[in-house]
């Protein structure tokens, strides 16, 4: 999709299927051109491509971002193009708290214990046991946000 001499685009619509945005992308030997309307304003802006080689041979692209410079494999759209870090974005994960952490990861241990894979009995033990370390303490952690929220002390 970013070889030189390609242009393609992209369309959202709302909800009654009407076109709501779109965005037109040229590529070029070393860059690519973005094209896009954002509060009726057009803007049009070219985003360099930079490239790393693989262990393997052959090479990877990847974006300069227009604000930091640095190479991102992703760029982010809203009034502007920039990288998660110059959008100051999070990860769903960096937000949670520690009740949220022992949610998600009893759900892997118990997702992996339901997915019918083959497994020993000594690693099906190990989850099981796994799984219970992560129950308590997850309850421990629900005990010690609810003490906090209804003002008593741990």
């Amino acid at each position: 999709m970013l070889s030189a001499g390609r242009s393609y685009g992209w369309q959202w619509k709302d909800e009654d299927g009407n076109p709501a945005s779109s965005i037109d992308v040229r590529t070029h030997e070393r860059a690519v051109t973005l094209e896009y309307v954002i509060n009726g304003d057009g803007v049009e802006q070219r985003i360099a491509l930079l490239e790393t080689p693989c262990t393997y041979g052959g090479r990877r692209a990847w974006f300069e971002c227009p604000c930091c410079r640095q190479r991102v494999a992703l760029l982010y759209l809203s009034r502007q193009v920039a990288c998660r870090r110059c959008f100051r974005l999070a990860y769903p994960s960096q937000s949670e708290d520690r009740l949220d952490r022992m949610w998600r990861k009893q759900g892997k241990i118990e997702t992996r214990l339901a997915s019918g894979k083959r497994m020993t009995s000594a690693t099906r033990a190990r989850l099981e046991d796994e799984r219970i370390r992560v129950e308590r303490a997850r309850n421990d952690a629900f005990i010690a946000m609810a003490r906090r929220l209804l003002g008593e002390r741990l």
